[in-house]
């Protein structure tokens, strides 16, 4: 009997879209906003999916996935306010600085994206 992969199985969806909806439920009754959370949260979905990999037996590459992990954790620490474009002013050198401002500016972008499309959801 062949074995069916996790994400075919239709109890796995069931189970995504009651955890998700509990998530929400309990989001909305604590008075929080599930686009605000999203707004700041979203790099640990990066971090999640690294992991993921990591543990995965099929997807070994182990490099990849932690830059992914680390690039989640550093849009986390700005979008936190715990990265400003004052420290990096301070601490890094100029071309990993300006390498760096762009890869911020067009997450930037993106929030800004999801923002405008915040009032649609």
């Amino acid at each position: 009997m062949k074995l069916k992969r996790l994400y075919l199985r239709p109890e796995f969806w069931l189970g995504l879209v009651i955890l998700i909806g509990g998530i929400v439920h309990l989001l909305q009754k604590y008075n929080l906003s599930p686009a605000a959370i999203l707004q700041t949260y979203w790099p640990v979905l990066f971090i999640i999916t690294g992991i993921a990999q990591i543990s995965s037996p099929r997807y070994r590459d182990v490099p990849s996935n932690l830059l992914l992990i680390f690039i989640g954790l550093g849009l986390l620490a700005y979008n936190g306010g715990f990265l400003s474009p004052q420290v990096l002013d301070d601490y890094l050198p100029d071309s990993l600085r300006k390498l760096l401002s762009v890869f911020l500016n067009s997450a930037n972008l993106m929030l800004n994206l999801f923002n405008s499309y915040k009032g649609v959801l």
